[in-house]
C-alpha cells in the first residue's frame, strides 16, 4: 500500500553508479561467527529400550536456523543423546560459522540416533544471533508449557497444506520441544483465506487469516498467517487511445494486492488510472483546468485514491483524493496564490491524507482529513525565515496517527537542502530520526509501516560519503542500515514492518526485499526461484508499491514495446 515519491532526489543526488555487486543473497557486509552455543536438557529417558513417541525419548536432534548459513542457505547441525537413560545438559559449539542477527530456530527430536526414526518432539522460536555466539538459548525435552506463541511474518501458498511454527515455553522462559500432534490450531478470523486440516494449515484464497495455537491448556494470542498466489508477473498495459511509445507505471498497491495506481499515456494525456485484474485500468481523469495527473497511493482496500495533478510542465500541482462515489476532488486551495500542493500516501480508511503544499512559509509538510477537510501543516525541524521553510510529509501508518518524511535542519549547502528524517504523533509532534553515522546530517524517511512502528528510507554514508544507505528505524532499535558501507533506499514496509522493500540504484535489476529472517535479497532473485517471468521478454525496472503481506510488489516493467505498469505476485 505504502508508496513515496521524492525517492528518487536522494539517489540521483548521490549520483548513483551501477547495481551493488553481489545483491540477493549474501549479508552485504553483515557478520559471521564461529562457535554459536546450543543447549538442551536431556530428560531421563522413557521407557529405556523402548522406541515411544514423546520428546522424553529422543536419542537424536536437529537443529536448523533459517538462512543461518554464511552462503544464504540453511544452517543444520544433527547431534545424539549420550547412552543411557539417565537426565542431563549439555551445551553444544556449532561447527562452522553462523550469519549473525535474527534467524527462525527449529528442534526436531528423533527416536533414532543421528537424525532417524520418528520425529517426537518439535520446538521452533525467533532468535537473534550475537556476535559473541549467544543467543540462540536451550531447548528442553520436558516441561509444562506456561506459554504459547505464533511466530509473526508466516505464510503458505493457495492449495498448499503447511505446518506452521509456534512457540512452547516453560515459566521459566525455557523453549520446550512438544509432541506433534499436541497443538491445536483455530482460525479467530479469514476463515474464507485458510483453514485447517488436523494440525496443518491449508491456504483457501489470497488474502490474511488470524489464527491462534494451544498447547497443553495454553492458548496463544492471535497472529496474522499471509495465503499467497503461486507467484505471477503481470503487465497491466496501458490506457485506451496512449501513443505508441506512451508509458505508464504502477507506484503503489493496495493492502491486498487487489488494486494498483499508478499513471499512464491515454488520448487525453498523461493520466492517473485505478486498476483490478477483473475491471483493467481506469481512467481517473484530472482536476478541471489541469492537463495531468499521476496517482501515488491507495488505501487499504482499493476504494481511494490520492495523487497529483498539473499544468504548465509543473508550474501549479495540486493534490487529489477520489472515490469512485465522489470522483476526483482537489484536497486544498491556498487562498494566498501559492500554487503547489501534492499527495504522497494515504491512511487505510483513506481519510487522512499526507503530502506537501507551499505556503508564505514555503513548502510544508500537510496533513489533510477527509471527513472535516482541515489540515495540519508541519514546519521545519530548526526554525528559519520566512519563506525558507521545507518539510515534506511523505508516509502515514494505518491509522492515520503517524506520519513521516523529511525536513530542513540547516541552511542549503552548494543549492542542496539538508534535511533529516522525521517520525511525527499528534502526541509528540516532529520527532527527528537523526542519521545513521556520527558526522553526517542527511537522511530522509520514505515510508512508515501501518502499525506505524517501523520506518524506512535512506541516510547518508559513512566518512563524507556521497552515496546514500538504506534504512530501517524502529523504536528500540534506532536507525539501523540494510546495507552498511552500500548504497540504495528504503521505498516501502508491509504492515508490520517485517519486510522492507528497495533499491540500490536506478538500473533494472536494483530492486530487493528485506526481511528480519533472510536479510537482503534480490527481488530478481526471488522471482527466478519461484520461475516468475514478466510477459514479452520483459524484465523489472523500478518497484514503488508493496502489498501489507510484503509479497506483492506494484512498479515498472521495461518491455520491447516500452515503460508498462506491472505487477508482481510472490508465492
Amino acid at each position: 500500500m505504502r508508496r513515496a515519491t521524492c525517492l528518487v532526489t536522494l539517489l540521483a543526488a548521490a549520483g548513483l553508479a551501477p547495481i551493488l555487486a553481489g545483491c540477493g543473497g549474501t549479508d552485504h557486509g553483515g557478520r559471521a561467527v564461529q562457535g554459536v552455543r546450543f543447549g538442551i536438557y536431556w530428560s531421563e529417558r522413557s521407557r529405556p529400550g523402548v522406541q515411544t513417541v514423546a520428546p522424553s525419548s529422543a536419542l537424536s536432534f536437529t537443529l536448523t536456523l533459517a538462512r543461518g548459513a554464511i552462503d544464504g542457505s540453511d544452517y543444520i547441525f544433527t547431534a545424539s543423546r549420550r547412552p543411557g537413560p539417565a537426565a542431563y545438559s549439555r551445551t553444544y559449539a556449532l561447527p562452522g560459522r553462523v550469519r549473525v542477527g535474527p534467524t527462525s530456530l527449529s528442534v526436531r527430536l528423533y527416536a533414532g540416533p543421528g537424525g532417524t526414526g520418528d520425529v517426537v518432539g518439535v520446538g521452533y522460536a525467533s532468535v537473534t544471533v550475537k556476535g559473541d555466539g549467544s543467543g540462540l538459548g536451550d531447548v528442553a525435552t520436558t516441561g509444562s508449557v506456561a506459554s504459547v506463541e505464533v511466530p509473526p511474518g508466516q505464510t503458505l501458498a493457495v492449495g498448499e497444506t503447511r505446518d506452521l511454527a509456534f512457540t512452547a515455553r516453560s515459566d521459566t522462559g525455557t523453549l520446550l520441544a512438544v509432541t506433534p500432534g499436541s497443538v491445536f490450531w483455530s482460525v479467530v478470523d479469514g476463515a474464507s483465506f485458510l483453514r485447517f486440516d488436523k494440525a496443518s494449515a491449508v491456504g483457501v484464497a489470497r488474502g490474511e487469516a488470524g489464527v491462534a495455537a494451544t498447547v497443553d491448556g495454553q492458548a496463544s494470542a492471535r497472529q496474522t498467517v499471509g495465503v499467497t498466489g503461486q507467484g505471477r508477473g503481470l503487465l497491466l498495459g496501458r490506457l485506451p487511445g496512449a501513443p505508441d511509445n506512451g508509458s505508464s507505471g504502477a507506484l503503489a498497491i493496495s493492502a491486498d494486492a487487489r488494486v494498483v495506481v499508478g499513471f499512464s499515456w491515454s488520448g487525453e494525456g498523461l493520466r492517473a488510472f485505478r486498476w483490478t485484474e477483473a475491471g483493467g485500468m481506469e481512467n481517473l481523469g484530472t482536476l478541471p483546468g489541469f492537463e495531468a495527473s499521476m496517482a501515488t497511493a491507495t488505501n487499504a482496500d482499493g476504494s481511494v485514491v490520492v495523487g497529483t495533478c498539473n499544468k504548465g510542465g509543473n508550474a501549479q500541482t495540486a493534490a487529489f483524493w477520489w472515490s469512485a462515489a465522489t470522483g476526483m476532488r482537489r484536497i486544498i486551495d491556498w487562498p494566498e496564490g501559492r500554487n503547489h500542493s501534492a499527495a504522497f500516501d494515504v491512511s487505510a480508511d483513506g481519510t487522512v491524507v499526507v503530502g506537501s503544499a507551499r505556503t508564505q512559509s514555503g513548502m510544508q509538510g500537510l496533513i489533510w482529513d477527509a471527513k472535516s477537510g482541515q489540515s495540519v501543516t508541519l514546519g521545519d525541524l530548526v526554525p528559519f525565515l520566512p519563506g525558507r521553510s521545507f518539510c515534506q510529509a511523505l508516509g502515514v501508518s494505518d491509522d492515520g496517527r503517524v506520519v513521516v518524511g523529511e525536513a530542513r535542519v540547516a541552511p542549503d549547502v552548494n543549492g542542496v537542502k539538508v534535511t533529516q528524517a522525521f517520525r511525527w504523533t499528534p502526541e509528540s509532534g516532529m520527532a527527528p530520526l537523526g542519521t545513521l553515522y556520527p558526522g553526517t546530517f542527511v537522511s530522509q524517511a520514505v515510508a512508515v509501516s501501518g502499525d506505524g512502528r517501523v520506518v524506512t528510507g535512506a541516510s547518508a554514508g559513512a566518512n563524507g560519503s556521497s552515496l546514500f544507505e538504506p534504512f530501517r528505524w524502529t523504536p528500540a532499535g534506532g536507525m539501523v542500515s540494510l546495507i552498511p558501507g552500500g548504497l540504495g533506499v528504503g521505498i516501502a514496509c508491509s504492515r508490520d514492518g517485517s519486510v522492507v522493500l528497495g533499491n540500490t540504484s536506478m538500473s533494472p535489476g536494483s530492486e530487493f526485499l528485506w526481511d528480519e529472517t533472510r536479510g537482503l535479497q534480490s527481488l530478481g532473485r526471488l522471482m527466478a526461484e519461484a520461475g516468475i517471468a514478466l510477459p514479452g521478454n520483459s524484465g523489472l525496472l523500478s518497484a514503488s508499491g508493496l502489498s501489507a503481506d510484503g509479497r506483492s510488489i506494484a512498479g515498472v516493467a521495461l518491455t520491447p514495446q516500452g515503460l508498462y505498469a506491472c505487477l508482481i505476485e510472490l508465492p
